[in-house]
């Protein structure tokens, strides 16, 4: 029996729910980009904020600035072919972390462990395998804290949900916060 389908059962009144990230889709177009013609170009953002920030605030709106720049057009005297992306995927990870102030300390608890665990690592695999499948050229964009998980992903077996090989054209860390672990 599948394990929400148990829990039901064992607490038919309690309103359950598991937490998953979410995925925000930005495209330069007027919809949202066909599967098949994201062959140009994806880049999926892993964002989990770390620290205190304006609780009234989105936890995106930092981001909107660079994604408008990225999406909207190339520079002038640049060919629209010169390798912008056609849609930036944002894998909010805040439903796994909703304390800002613990965010830090889960992922280095996820990247202290040897495999991935359940309150990071699998969600945000299985996630991007999802939002990956059938992509060809794929940029993961990882930034401090989030570094660490991406390192991990690239890591981690094909059993593991991890990243499978060749799934990834591109991994970029923005000021990453890597443990000794990762580096040596």
């Amino acid at each position: 029996m599948a394990r929400r389908a148990l829990a039901q059962r064992q607490q038919p009144d309690a309103q359950l729910s598991w937490a998953t990230p979410r995925c925000h889709i930005f495209a330069a177009g007027y919809s949202t980009p066909k599967p098949n013609v994201l062959s140009r170009g994806l880049v999926v953002l892993l964002h989990l904020p770390e620290g205190g920030g304006a609780p009234s605030q989105s936890p995106l709106s930092p981001l909107v600035r660079g994604v408008q720049q990225l999406l909207i057009g190339p520079a002038e005297g640049a060919s629209p072919d010169d390798g912008a992306p056609l849609a930036l995927a944002v894998l909010d990870l805040t439903p796994l972390c909703p304390d800002p102030a613990a965010a830090a300390a889960a992922l280095d608890a996820e990247g202290a462990s040897a495999a991935l665990t359940k309150s990071i690592g699998k969600p945000v695999a299985r996630a991007l395998e999802k939002l990956t499948a059938g992509v060809s050229d794929v940029t993961l964009v990882a930034a401090g804290g989030c570094a660490q998980l991406a390192v991990k992903l690239l890591r981690a077996g094909d059993l593991e949900h991890g990243i499978k090989a060749g799934a990834l054209s591109r991994l970029l860390l923005l000021q990453p916060r890597l443990p000794a672990a990762c580096v040596n």
